[in-house]
């Protein structure tokens, strides 16, 4: 359990989805591999569902993001859907809007971190994903994958 910036008590194993198969995958430090990338963005979205359902009790505004985020997080899995099938004029434009669209990313999760500012562990939690997802572009545009 951790005490957010409003002191209410967050359950830290649910907003990290450890009840959840698959959720190591939220905490590799490496790209991911083709086959991954359908469950790493399943595992996203449920954590986008319960960051806003613990941390909305702390600010009913907020929840007014949810709806933003899971798009942004959607356009994001289109477009690596885009790149892992297309290596020719298309690759190059959506490589320039995924780039875009990363950048949104990253600031969506450093706003979740932020609100956990107290527990290094919970921040770093969110960190992590926008640096999976950064690690993940730049492999497949050096054709790693």
């Amino acid at each position: 359990m951790v005490k957010t910036m409003h002191e209410i008590t967050v359950f830290v194993p649910f907003i990290q989805c450890l009840d959840i198969d698959d959720a190591e995958i939220l905490t590799i430090t490496r790209p991911l591999d083709k086959k991954e990338y359908s469950i790493f963005f399943k595992m996203v979205h449920h954590v986008i569902d319960r960051w806003h359902h613990a941390v909305s009790n702390m600010a009913p505004s907020i929840y007014a993001e949810y709806h933003t985020h899971r798009g942004i997080l959607r356009d994001v899995e289109t477009q690596f859907k885009i790149l892992l099938v297309d290596d020719g004029e298309k690759f190059l434009q959506t490589k320039h809007i995924l780039s875009n669209q990363m950048n949104a990313i990253h600031i969506i999760f450093s706003s979740y971190a932020s609100a956990f500012k107290d527990n290094e562990d919970v921040s770093l939690f969110y960190y992590n994903i926008p640096s999976i997802l950064q690690r993940s572009f730049e492999s497949i545009c050096n054709g790693d994958v």
